[in-house]
């Protein structure tokens, strides 16, 4: 190891030459500095170690360094020379900052230092560790102050400490592990007469505490030894068989009474298969006698006990589940019965359908035929009737154009709901571009849409319905002479919000309910339509998963709003 004292004779050995020519090396061409640094190495190119000196005085920072530690780092002398940065470099970065601030104290101090740290090859990336030893001191015929260092490869060192420490890490685990053995030991041969006697204590508490768990548990448990004798029962065995505890023990589980004649041949062979194979059994369902000679129903668990291999005792849980059998076998009823409902309810259904159409059918002919009469007696007598005459004519006209379309209408809504859906992707957008094309709104009437519309997977008539039925109400119901609606859509909580909002008259708060329901309007004028289309969109929507409302203010104008799941 170096000692303070060879460092300073090392030091002096390389003082005069680095004197001489630190200068020189600072200040000469690069050419130049590259031949002063080859001098100052001579007189050490046998060293093993690294040298090289930190000169601080008028002229600035200059370095002496030997070959060593050019081929440790991959930085030349010359670079060194030329960069004072590209020293520090040279130092793994997780090192770095301690090195260079433990610098300062040793040049300005002028203290003697030792650093251990790693040095990185700029290029290959080799890490060294090495060990850094130098003495400030000053030249007194130049008066430049600095210091001289050796450094030592010490990387074999290190690798052997820390094989040393990984070595004397694992005995001290194992001298700990085996020292904790023995006092376990040690402690367990000091247990006397007391301890034993808690030992017990312990026992016993565990042992009450399984025959409490054992006592109060719902399921019967019944403890057998390999030849089907009973060693144990719960109490529970009196509440779902009716015998007592004290009746059984000691008695062959197949000689109690819980298995009828019949049944007994084939749980004897199960009995015997099972005990001799020590497979594990699935549960099993029984129907087993109660001592009153009531069915229980029941399913048994088994577990067997083992030693070497070989079954010595089986215990059984048996649960009653006769009023589980009871429920399944209700819910098999009712959902016969439901299903006998639903057959009954589809034909219902169709028989309505038919109805409907039949009904339209039906109906529709004499409107035609009033239709066709009304026509006629308006060719041939209009211009012999007056004003008023000609009035009731457009009137029995209007209202069997009505009555036309209530019928369709009734028609369309019992057809809602029934008919499977055809899912696709919609562009709403276009959708309702082409529903306002189609309604075709007054002038005085401005429908606005939001700058840009979802595109759904929906059935694209049930959306026609809806926008086209919310649309054409507040046309129709428009009291002001700039009417506006509104149509905007938003996300929330996984549902696709609309509103269709409008500036017309406004609906009273206790009517909310009612103009959702069939045939319902708020005027009574035979202009008004059949009171049909609200109620056909709230069937739509509601069937689709979604919900429908409306806020209203009476003179200020209604939103019409409504979800779709996303």
């Amino acid at each position: 190891m170096w000692t303070a004292k060879k460092i300073k004779t090392s030091r002096h050995c390389i003082s005069k030459a680095k004197h001489a020519e630190c200068d020189a090396v600072a200040h000469a061409p690069d050419s130049q500095a590259s031949v002063a640094a080859e001098g100052c190495s001579t007189s050490v190119k046998d060293f093993r170690c690294a040298v090289y000196s930190v000169c601080f005085g008028e002229t600035g920072p200059m370095f002496f360094v030997s070959k060593e530690w050019a081929r440790w780092t991959g930085y030349s002398s010359q670079e060194l020379y030329q960069d004072p940065e590209s020293w520090p470099r040279c130092i793994h970065p997780d090192d770095r900052a301690r090195v260079v601030s433990a610098l300062g104290p040793a040049c300005g101090g002028k203290v003697p230092y030792s650093l251990e740290y790693r040095v990185v090859h700029k290029d290959t990336g080799q890490i060294r560790y090495v060990r850094d030893q130098g003495l400030p001191g000053e030249d007194e015929e130049t008066a430049i102050s600095g210091l001289d260092r050796i450094v030592t490869d010490i990387t074999e060192l290190k690798m052997l400490e820390n094989e040393l420490k990984e070595y004397r890490d694992h005995l001290e685990g194992m001298v700990e592990e085996r020292t904790a053995e023995l006092l376990r030991a040690n402690q367990v041969l000091r247990i006397g007469d007391a301890e034993r006697r808690k030992v017990l204590e312990a026992l016993g508490k565990n042992e009450e505490k399984l025959r409490t768990i054992f006592e109060n548990v719902t399921d019967v448990i019944c403890y057998l030894d390999n030849t089907g004798r009973i060693l144990d029962v719960n109490s529970r065995i009196s509440d779902v068989f009716g015998y007592r505890r004290e009746e059984l023990i000691g008695k062959n589980f197949a000689a109690i009474g819980l298995f009828g004649v019949e049944d007994l041949p084939g749980l004897v062979k199960l009995f015997k298969d099972t005990v001799l194979s020590g497979e594990p059994v699935s549960p099993l369902e029984l129907k087993l006698r109660h001592k009153s000679g009531a069915t229980v129903l029941v399913e048994v668990g088994t577990k067997f006990i083992k030693d070497g291999g070989q079954v010595k005792g089986i215990v059984n849980i048996v649960k009653d589940i006769t009023r589980r059998k009871q429920d399944e076998q209700s819910l098999k009823d009712l959902n016969e019965e439901l299903k006998t409902a639903m057959r009954k309810l589809t034909a219902a259904n169709r028989e309505l359908v038919d109805f409907a159409h039949v009904a339209a059918h039906d109906l529709k002919a004499p409107l035609r035929g009033i239709g066709n009469l009304a026509d006629m007696m308006s060719a041939e007598y209009g211009d012999k009737l007056d004003e008023h005459g000609r009035e009731l004519l457009e009137t029995i006209l209007g209202r069997a154009s009505r009555m036309h379309s209530l019928i369709d209408s009734v028609l369309r809504y019992s057809q809602f709901g029934r008919l499977a859906e055809e899912k696709q992707k919609v562009d709403l957008n276009k959708l309702l571009r082409e529903v306002i094309t189609a309604l075709a709104p007054p002038e005085n009437v401005a429908i606005s849409l939001p700058s840009r519309l979802p595109a759904l997977m929906c059935d694209k008539t049930r959306m026609i319905q809806i926008f086209q039925n919310l649309v054409d109400n507040a046309v129709k119901y428009m009291d002001k002479p700039r009417g506006q609606i509104r149509i905007d859509c938003a996300e929330e909580d996984g549902f696709w919000k609309f509103s269709v909002a409008d500036n017309g008259r406004g609906i009273r708060r206790e009517h909310f309910d009612s103009i959702f329901q069939m045939f319902q309007t708020l005027s009574s004028g035979d202009e008004e339509g059949t009171g049909i289309g609200l109620a056909i969109v709230k069937k739509l929507v509601e069937t689709s998963g979604g919900t429908l409302w409306i806020e209203s203010q009476v003179g200020e104008g209604s939103t019409f709003l409504f979800t779709l799941p996303q």
